[in-house]
């Protein structure tokens, strides 16, 4: 799975940067660096109220006061996108 966190200005400003410290700490701890490949990318160009975070084909917006750490907790555990409020997801190629 690649989870790829845009860090641009916009999402920079609105939280992306703590999902990056939460990950690289959480992929560790759990041992996941065979599973979650983790990357940054410069603007999604998908600006908002939200930042953006995409896994695999899927397009994440999460509000700034979003459960980021429970979202991530879940999709561990379950390996499918979870619902968790302030988190809505679109597959990439959907318009």
């Amino acid at each position: 799975m690649t989870i790829t966190v845009c860090a641009g200005s916009s999402c920079s400003h609105r939280g992306s940067q703590k999902v990056v410290e939460y990950l690289v700490n959480y992929i560790s701890t759990n041992s996941l660096q065979e599973k979650w490949k983790l990357k940054a990318s410069f603007c999604m160009k998908d600006c908002g109220e939200h930042f953006c975070v995409q896994i695999d084909d899927y397009r994440l917006k999460f509000l700034p006061n979003s459960d980021y750490r429970k979202f991530f907790k879940e999709l561990h555990k379950t390996n499918e996108l979870p619902n968790i409020a302030g988190i809505t997801w679109r597959r990439q190629d959907a318009k």
